[in-house]
């Protein structure tokens, strides 16, 4: 296998935990990656992630997850993303009311990139300040600089150890910035936000800050840097090589996993 092809073992373990393999095998079913390392593949159970296409429905499905962890007395944590335009639908609020009252092993994160898919924040939210709403049910709350890796690190470390020993939840806005648009319709910049703004946010890409502190702390050299940047864009353009040249899968494959087979 290429290392293109070993990083989509990886990610695919990392999204879909024990799914993992029914996963895989689906993609070896149509192309030649996985087929002979299907039954070498080890499921990693703490690495699970649900995903869902409705904007902020898979929030109670994370205070489902807090639940079921609590029942089976684990010692595990739901980390729960979203992003700041799901704060005002309901089911945001049901699950952070139930998993507060429920004292529920769940990290709730707000990515605040301020624009939601396109509309800025000040034309969608009456209260800008996402994080008061931990207030509203007794949760802990905590804001951070989500381009700041030890930042967001020593912020997860904090909630990790409040849900692990008081099996308290916890709500964290990383504030971010988007630099590419929401979807292939949406221009780099879009039309609700400057070039110039969008510049000046560049600036503080989390990878750049992130070499510069190593830079500084002399633990990381440009040569070193370089090389894996190039790396990083060997591994991304063969992973684009192998699926661009991948054959379409047959149509009858167009209903798998839709539904769960219960005739057993």
């Amino acid at each position: 296998l290429s290392s293109a092809d070993r990083a989509v073992i990886d990610i695919m373990l990392r999204i879909y935990g024990e799914d993992a393999k029914q996963h895989l095998i689906l993609i070896a079913t149509h192309t030649d990656i996985l087929r002979e390392e299907k039954e070498e593949l080890t499921i990693r159970e703490e690495l699970q992630e649900a995903l869902s296409e409705i904007v902020g429905s898979h929030v109670p499905i994370a205070a489902g997850v807090g639940f079921a962890i609590k029942y089976r007395r684990g010692n595990q944590v739901c980390v729960c993303f979203i992003g700041e335009a799901a704060v005002n639908i309901g089911a945001f609020h049901e699950a952070l009311n139930m998993a507060s009252l429920w004292d529920l092993p769940v990290i709730f994160i707000i990515e605040n990139n301020r624009y939601g898919m396109g509309t800025a924040i000040s034309r969608s939210t009456a209260n800008e300040d996402v994080l008061v709403r931990a207030k509203g049910y007794r949760m802990e709350g905590e804001t951070v600089d989500g381009q700041d890796v030890f930042a967001v690190r020593e912020c997860m470390t904090r909630a990790i150890e409040r849900a692990r020993k008081e099996k308290r939840p916890t709500l964290i806005e990383m504030k971010t910035y988007r630099f590419m648009g929401h979807s292939m319709s949406d221009a780099v910049s879009g039309t609700y936000r400057t070039k110039d703004e969008l510049e000046e946010n560049m600036k503080r890409d989390p990878i750049l800050l992130l070499h510069n502190k190593m830079y500084e702390a002399g633990e990381l050299t440009e040569g070193e840097m370089h090389k894996i940047d190039d790396e990083a864009k060997a591994i991304a353009q063969d992973a684009w090589d192998f699926a661009d040249a991948s054959p379409e899968p047959p149509l009858e494959k167009l209903y798998t996993d839709v539904y769960t087979d219960t005739s057993s």
